[in-house]
């Protein structure tokens, strides 16, 4: 096994745990247990997105470009938005990417030196809430699915095709980018914590 197979199987581990699942025997992890711990879950999908940027540079952690990164983010204000603001962001009554939504949302913010929110961070608290669950194909690309609460809420995949290569993607029902929408403080503060 070569160290970028060892890091691939090291991240299913990790995702399985983020995910509520035993990654040994397959079966749910107790609701007692630390690693449902909602903390400790979203530290787990963190070290996955940091396992993820290793994987997809070849078993190379980018790390100073990260930090050049956060460093020059550091000094603009956090993302905030007024529930005012919010009821003006225009709902789409046809199934939409998370990208279209935050794109809608982002285009409220007056303050031009303001954070932009990430659709990174919306779906890593709909992961974190059961919403989404993340499966990777065979290079390693995380591919979202919506749960059975997902779906309840509106969540569906549709199969979508860039450069000539089809992938599948989650997009959001009205009713879903209203509940985002919704969720704004949360979503944010999960951003804050990891």
């Amino acid at each position: 096994m070569t160290e970028l197979e060892k890091i691939q199987y090291t991240k299913s581990f990790v995702d399985q745990m983020a995910n509520g699942v035993n990654p040994i025997t397959g079966e749910p992890i107790p609701e007692m247990d630390l690693l449902r711990h909602e903390r400790i879950s979203r530290c787990l999908f963190y070290v996955s997105d940091i396992l993820q940027k290793v994987i997809t540079n070849g078993g190379v952690a980018p790390a100073i470009q990260n930090q050049k990164k956060n460093h020059a983010t550091s000094n603009r204000p956090s993302f905030t938005l007024s529930y005012e603001k919010r009821k003006n962001i225009p709902l789409s009554n046809d199934p939409v990417s998370i990208s279209q939504i935050v794109r809608q949302i982002n285009a409220q913010i007056e303050d031009p030196k303001m954070r932009r929110l990430q659709p990174q961070q919306v779906t890593e608290w709909l992961i974190s809430i059961g919403m989404l669950t993340v499966e990777y194909d065979k290079e390693g690309t995380p591919i979202k699915y919506p749960t059975d609460k997902g779906k309840q809420m509106g969540i569906t995949s549709e199969h979508r095709s860039a450069r000539g290569e089809t992938y599948l993607v989650a997009v959001y029902s009205r009713e879903a980018q209203q509940f985002i929408i919704d969720n704004l403080d949360a979503i944010t503060e999960l951003g804050e914590l990891v």
